[in-house]
């Protein structure tokens, strides 16, 4: 076997005329979740991590709703359903045109690692090959959001 190790990030995420329309205050502290509508991916679940001062707090959220498709929570986000924890390739387009915003940016979600482990022999293999690129394509490259990055986004949305 070879491993490959892959790098991404996660952001959470909720719509900005959501918060806007439905009067929602800003939050402040990630157990402020429990009381929120939120959206859970089914493989991770209900219990979302997040980075503190004091290191990784986990949240265990009561979902609104679950889907196995990140494209569906990005919807129903976009869509005011809720708060929503999607990977920045998934949301990072909607949060630059201002449609999703980032509601704790001062607490950031740790990144998130993934090993492939290929058989050498199936590593010439144009499809594990297109795996592979997508995969770090879709890593903790240019196109991701850093926490800097996060909490000036935050800001800009506030003006």
């Amino acid at each position: 076997m070879w491993p490959t190790n892959f790098y991404g990030r996660s952001v959470e995420v909720s719509s900005r005329a959501g918060n806007i329309c439905r009067r929602i205050p800003p939050l402040d502290h990630p157990r402020q979740l429990e009381e929120h509508r939120c959206l859970v991916y089914q493989p991770t679940g209900p219990s979302w991590p997040f980075l503190s001062g004091n290191g990784v707090m986990t949240v265990t959220v009561h979902p609104r709703m679950s889907a196995n498709d990140m494209s569906v929570l990005l919807e129903a986000a976009k869509t005011h359903l809720g708060i929503a924890l999607l990977s920045n390739y998934v949301a990072l387009p909607e949060i630059r045109s201002g449609s999703l915003v980032v509601p704790l940016p001062d607490f950031p979600i740790p990144d998130l690692w993934i090993k492939a482990m290929v058989p050498i022999d199936r590593l010439k293999m144009p499809r594990v090959n297109a795996l592979l690129r997508f995969i770090r394509s879709k890593g903790g490259g240019s196109d991701s959001l850093d926490a800097r990055s996060v909490r000036s986004t935050a800001k800009s949305a506030k003006k």
